[in-house]
């Protein structure tokens, strides 16, 4: 029987179950454990970490439609922006490579305060070779959320946790299946991003780049097909004189195409709205930062989760040795690592003492 939900009726086009939804969209990317480091948020596991939950319903969407133009002050920028957002989300994607915070004049983006205008312009006066202007359109659809007593272990997981003998296994199965799942809210829906790189032949100033970038992007640039695609037209850049400067400078530029749907394989924006409603379309776009993180070696598996104890243990001190360096100067980090040590038992001795938590509190 088919679970009605309030995101449609069972019709043709939503007779797929939730559960089997949030197993499909992004390839099951809610399934998959999160990594922790360095690269926060920039690297997807490769095998999946948990099975299909038995009851998870979809429920209305938390976030609210974007339209956002964005600015990136190099091409391998946007190109890691954009990765992320496929790999992770849309926040994640943030905090790997954070766009320009300096909007066009008119653009829908992350806006400026008076007291940042300075800071805008020296930002735009700087010299630049290359530079890429995006226009976002974030639809979420629906959301949901796994509860902690609903993870369990994928049979590959089990399997793979029980043929560990060695800390070089474990270290195999985080960099597999990566260290942590999160308990917040996963949002679905489409993200279709459109835009066009600029690469001049010598430095001109970002906001020419820029410009030039934009002016082309809102000409009705053709786009064709999905990802990144350089060289696609030469043309001719103007640089206008500047108070400081009375030079004008002309100079030749390529000009390229950036395509990137999570969605409808479609580049016309109306097309991927309306495809849309078709939530066999939808993707994981995002999902809500700050929520509680739950290692794997904490998942409850399949079967007897005492006799997998030892491996469980080698997990989460491959995972300590993994990030210690790192937990320092990163208190999110940092949190996670003293909660991984059982102060209740001789493990505690092997903190490192800088992690340690100050004296009169709980690790």
């Amino acid at each position: 029987m088919v679970k009605k939900t309030l995101l449609g009726k069972s019709d043709s086009t939503l007779m797929m179950e939730d559960e089997e939804l949030i197993t499909r969209a992004s390839s099951g990317l809610a399934l998959c454990g999160i990594h922790l480091g360095s690269d926060d948020g920039g690297r997807r596991a490769s095998k999946q970490l948990l099975c299909k939950p038995t009851d998870c319903r979809l429920i209305g969407p938390g976030q609210e439609f974007k339209m956002e133009t964005l600015s990136f002050s190099t091409i391998e920028s946007s190109r890691r922006f954009c990765d992320t957002v496929k790999k992770s989300g849309w926040s994640p994607a943030f905090t790997v490579s954070a766009p320009l915070g300096c909007p066009l004049v008119g653009s829908l983006s992350l806006g400026w305060h008076r007291n940042k205008r300075e800071e805008k312009k020296n930002l735009l006066d700087q010299l630049s070779t290359e530079a890429c202007h995006l226009q976002c359109w974030y639809y979420p659809k629906a959301s949901f959320n796994i509860p902690r007593h609903q993870m369990r272990l994928s049979e590959e997981a089990i399997d793979d946790l029980r043929r560990m003998r060695t800390p070089a296994d474990a270290e195999i199965f985080l960099r597999n299946y990566n260290s942590h799942v999160s308990t917040g809210r996963y949002h679905v829906g489409g993200v279709l991003l459109k835009g066009v790189t600029i690469e001049a032949k010598s430095a001109i100033k970002l906001e020419t780049l820029l410009e030039t970038a934009a002016t082309n992007l809102n000409g009705g640039v053709k786009f064709g097909h999905m990802g990144f695609h350089a060289g696609v037209k030469v043309m001719n850049m103007h640089e206008a004189a500047s108070s400081s400067s009375k030079r004008i400078t002309n100079q030749r530029a390529t000009m390229g195409m950036v395509v990137i749907a999570l969605g409808p394989q479609t580049t016309d924006e109306n097309e991927f709205k309306t495809k849309l409603e078709d939530r066999s379309n939808w993707y994981v776009i995002d999902h809500d930062e700050g929520a509680t993180l739950v290692p794997v070696w904490e998942i409850a598996p399949f079967g007897d989760f005492e006799a997998l104890q030892k491996p469980r243990n080698m997990l989460r001190e491959a995972w300590q040795r993994s990030i210690e360096s790192e937990a320092p100067t990163n208190a999110r980090l940092r949190e996670l690592l003293v909660s991984s040590y059982d102060t209740r038992s001789t493990s505690a001795q092997s903190m490192p003492r800088e992690i340690l938590p100050p004296e009169g509190t709980c690790a």
